[in-house]
């Protein structure tokens, strides 16, 4: 293999599939980046096994081939590199040659065929097509509201299904739960009424970490049974799917609320915030109705503190309730919207709280109080 690359293509190659290499894995070939050159394509290459990602830039090729290397040191060299063009060329031995106009550099490649093979899917169930920024802003607004966890691995992850009408992202981890409604994709399903896939945490925030600085573009996904490919112009993610069952959501999400506050939304996380300081070591808040039903009162205490108060003016229909909070899960309910006020629908202190927004209806949140 003989190339010239541009160093900053390199730099965005290596910085795409970083987080794919599997630094912690006992398998030493994991912690190499493969590098492939066909035509003037060039693709960087990175798995952990969960994952993996594939990115492509145009080069000069002189000769066709492909090696693999290890990534840290690698990317060392590069990422010091002053130089606007490099030279990479791979020498009997798997030796890797990288020279510019004042530098080079020999290192110790492996041969390619032991990289482990990427997985890709040849027949998808489904294929949707969407806009990237619609993907990315679904995915920051449900992805809080879940967590690692080895015991309930069906929640440890984001639950994508989509049919010919709609496509929704959820998330949840038992104590509360985030539902984004996104419009505007084109879908083939193959014969199929829709398609739902539960896509490990791990995933979703790598695929999020890729794609969050691009504003324009198109994102393809491909799903089968078990895995999901993510495929913009210059790159490609693929990653297992949770093999379970995510939980029936809808029936978490309450279709009315006997009581409904509106608050103003910046003045209410400024609230939280603030009251927030004198919680004890359960996060805990308490939000309740005033007595002439005109405003809401936050307060928290802590013996070993002391106590705090804040009022916030509010439009409350339906009579006065007192519920508990984590407020680290309310806050997270409230800051995920971006409308001036959101609605909170109560039913009784000790069930499902619903958050929403007049101005934003794809969006929804529930979170459970606390046991007083």
């Amino acid at each position: 293999m003989n190339i010239i690359v541009l160093r900053d293509e390199l730099v965005n190659s290596l910085y795409a599939v970083e987080r794919s290499v599997g630094f912690g894995s006992s398998l030493p070939m994991l912690k190499n980046v493969l590098i492939r050159a066909d035509g003037p394509t060039i693709t960087v290459t990175a798995t952990n096994l969960e994952f993996a990602v594939i990115y492509s830039f145009q080069g000069k090729v002189i000769n066709s081939g492909s090696i693999s290397v290890p990534f840290h040191l690698l990317n060392s060299v590069i990422k010091n590199l002053n130089s606007e063009k490099l030279s990479i060329s791979v020498r009997e031995g798997n030796v890797v040659d990288i020279t510019t106009d004042n530098y080079n550099a020999s290192l110790h490649g492996f041969d390619a065929k032991d990289y482990p093979i990427i997985p890709s899917i040849h027949k998808s169930d489904g294929k949707i097509n969407i806009n990237i920024e619609s993907f990315t802003e679904a995915i920051e607004c449900v992805i809080g509201s879940t967590q690692y966890s080895e015991i309930r691995p069906e929640i440890s992850g984001v639950f994508m299904e989509a049919n010919s009408d709609s496509m929704r992202f959820v998330a949840t981890d038992g104590f509360r739960l985030a539902e984004k409604e996104i419009s505007g994709f084109h879908m083939d399903l193959s014969g199929l009424d829709g398609i739902g896939v539960i896509i490990p945490l791990r995933s979703v925030e790598e695929i999020y970490r890729l794609l969050k600085t691009q504003k324009e573009g198109d994102l393809n996904i491909f799903v089968d049974q078990t895995q999901i490919l993510f495929k913009t112009e210059r790159m490609e993610m693929i990653s297992r799917v949770v093999d379970g069952n995510f939980p029936e959501y809808k029936a978490i999400i309450p279709k009315d609320a006997a009581i409904e506050a509106i608050l103003p939304r910046r003045e209410l996380m400024s609230a939280i915030k603030l009251t927030s300081s004198f919680s004890g070591k359960n996060n805990d808040l308490l939000f309740a109705s005033g007595e002439n039903g005109k405003f809401i009162e936050l307060s928290s205490s802590d013996g070993s503190v002391g106590q705090n108060t804040y009022r916030i003016t509010s439009k409350i229909k339906g009579g006065g309730f007192s519920l508990l909070f984590n407020w680290k899960y309310l806050m997270e309910g409230i800051k995920i919207f971006n409308t001036d006020e959101v609605i909170i629908g109560v039913n009784a202190d000790d069930k499902p709280v619903k958050i929403k927004s007049a101005g934003d209806i794809s969006l929804v949140y529930v979170v459970v109080p606390m046991k007083k």
